[in-house]
């Protein structure tokens, strides 16, 4: 039997410290009828991970959703939600969760950030504390964040995979319907949510909310006991189953830009130097450049020294009519509607919807499962002369240099891994983690010359961006680089289409690699000029 280790009821709806808790209690518990009691860890108990929550089967603890997920229908083999899904489902199952636990969940944490106060009524957690713990949490309140935009287009993603179904896939939950209504109860129950994201959820994506209801009503009998009484230890019986806002740009005063002669019209695109073996190491640079690049808009690269970021503190980011953009996703949002490049997304909502989901897995779950691999073992290519080495000098200075950025690197890698949670997971789990979301976008790109047919879209730039590391960077044992090139061909066939088309490696190659104190231009018509002469000769 299962023992399900769960943060104390509050009292608008269970669990609400976190909402992946609801939906384990569902997905491998309610639905599939395994027999469970509930423990409460009272704010204190935690996994070995420092996870809640985990589960104890057979003398054994279990902590994470995805490992519980897994060693119960191992376990439980004739209970498994997910045994009548396709391959090609069980993908497209792999990227919407990508979306809902690394994208949807951290606009509910950004939002219990700004305004923790709903937590200290009694709908809340009032009633597990006394008051003047209550008055210490309400001081954790931080700034509110944007991510109106972002969240709008994931729920509006899950809706059109939705449809008109019971459920995702059909007409019995998986796992997939399971983690959505583990999330989705906090934008119908509580009142976390900013008004513009619930009115949005009500008006547009209504059947996502009907969907919510539909499994409460099944799975959740004891829902209003739970609440009221605030106890874990109810009786439930499963049911019969039932036959934009514009982007905000940041306006920046003039002596605030890097580029003070800016032209109208024009990107500034201000992201780290070069290196020797791709032309970033920052995935998120490596996409907005290539995505640039296959839209067709001409742009200045200018290197950032490694000491200028964003006001958000983030590299890249651009500067585009006087004004500073940052993060790339906001970024290609901004220059799809300055520069009418609409056609770089699909044109059906179907297909809008699939792009979604993998922007979601590939940006917020793979590239965290590569970037916990590295924090565990090392990445000494980032300091050697193939990386960012060759640009802190030479001699003592370089030396120097090598062994501090070594150490700060190291530290910041394991602090933000651990925060996110991958960094929780041994470098087995994680390498597990990393080639089952190789597999799924794998399956989703099968034959296709790109991920959107036979013209390259965002989602194309995206996925270029953060699997040109696995080919072109060490990667730890070198066994992700091998199913990349080897396992699953048609991705590393679709970096060196990319790579080709872009022709982006070859002109670095010309030009030695080098963005340190230099600016380059790039447009189609003339590929990449280079504007200094200065350093032409310094590589």
């Amino acid at each position: 039997m299962a023992m399900a280790w769960d943060d104390t009821n509050v009292g608008g709806i269970e669990e609400l410290n976190d909402p992946l808790i609801a939906h384990l209690r569902i997905r491998d518990h309610r639905i599939v009828l395994i027999q469970f009691p509930n423990v409460s860890n009272k704010f204190r108990q935690r996994s070995t991970k420092g996870q809640i929550p985990y589960i104890e089967l057979d003398g054994e603890q279990v902590p994470d959703t995805h490992f519980i997920i897994k060693r119960l229908k191992k376990e439980f083999e004739r209970n498994n939600p997910d045994v009548d899904l396709t391959e090609e489902e069980v993908a497209l199952s792999k990227a919407y969760l990508a979306l809902i636990e690394n994208r949807l969940f951290w606009v509910y944490e950004n939002s219990l950030a700004q305004d923790p106060s709903w937590l200290g009524k009694d709908e809340g957690i009032a009633g597990h504390f006394s008051k003047w713990k209550l008055r210490l949490f309400r001081l954790i309140a931080l700034k509110p964040l944007k991510y109106m935009n972002q969240a709008k287009a994931d729920l509006s993603a899950l809706s059109s995979l939705l449809g008109e179904n019971d459920y995702f896939f059909g007409d019995k939950p998986t796992t997939l319907d399971c983690s959505a209504f583990g999330l989705l109860v906090m934008f119908v129950y509580t009142p976390i949510w900013p008004t513009p994201i619930k009115r949005h959820l009500e008006e547009n994506c209504a059947n996502l909310v009907a969907m919510v209801e539909r499994m409460r009503e099944q799975y959740w009998a004891d829902w209003d006991e739970a609440c009221s009484n605030l106890s874990l230890h109810t009786e439930w019986k499963r049911a019969r189953m039932i036959a934009e806002s514009p982007i905000n740009l940041c306006k920046m005063p003039s002596n605030a830009l890097l580029k003070r002669d800016w032209q109208k019209k024009h990107v500034y695109l201000v992201q780290y130097p070069r290196c020797r073996t791709l032309p970033n190491l920052s995935p998120w640079s490596l996409k907005l450049e290539t995505w640039l690049r296959m839209a067709d808009i001409p742009f200045t690269n200018i290197s950032n020294e490694f000491k200028k970021f964003s006001s958000k503190g983030q590299v890249p980011f651009i500067e585009l009519n006087g004004r500073q953009i940052a993060d790339s996703n906001i970024i290609i949002e901004a220059l799809k509607q300055e520069f009418h490049k609409a056609s770089m997304e699909p044109s059906a909502p179907s297909d809008q919807a699939l792009a979604q989901a993998f922007t979601a897995l590939v940006e917020d779950h793979l590239c965290w499962a590569l970037f916990a691999l590295r924090s565990k073992v090392g990445f000494e290519f980032l300091v050697s002369d193939d990386g960012f080495g060759r640009h802190y000098g030479t001699g003592m200075k370089k030396r120097m240099m090598t062994i501090v950025v070594r150490k700060l690197v190291n530290k910041n890698m394991k602090t933000r891994a651990q925060a996110q949670g991958m960094g929780k997971h041994s470098p087995d789990e994680l390498h597990e983690i990393a080639i089952k979301d190789l597999k799924s976008i794998s399956i989703f790109l099968a034959d296709k010359p790109y991920f959107g047919g036979d013209h390259p879209t965002t989602l194309d730039a995206t996925v270029f961006g953060h699997l040109a590391p696995f080919v072109y960077t060490p990667t730890p044992d070198g066994i992700l680089t091998e199913h990349v090139k080897e396992t699953y061909a048609n991705l590393g066939q679709f970096i060196e289409r990319v790579k080709e088309k872009g022709t982006l490696f070859q002109i670095l190659a010309g030009l030695g690699g080098d963005l340190q104190h230099n600016e380059y231009e790039y447009s189609s018509q003339e590929g990449m000029i280079r504007r200094d002469d200065e350093y032409n000769n310094a590589y």
